[in-house]
């Protein structure tokens, strides 16, 4: 069984992770900007 397969079971529904592109603080939540760096350029991983 593939290894995306097994991870997908295991956590059941589909999960988003927010991550600044340029520090690679992670955010909760969907935000404009980092509260770290005041960057922008927010990444959207959509696991699952």
């Amino acid at each position: 069984m593939p290894l995306l397969t097994r991870v997908r079971r295991l956590f059941g529904t589909s999960h988003v992770i927010h991550e600044c592109r340029r520090c690679g603080t992670k955010l909760d939540g969907e935000f404009d900007t980092c509260s770290n760096c005041d960057s922008d350029d927010i990444a959207r991983y959509d696991i699952g």
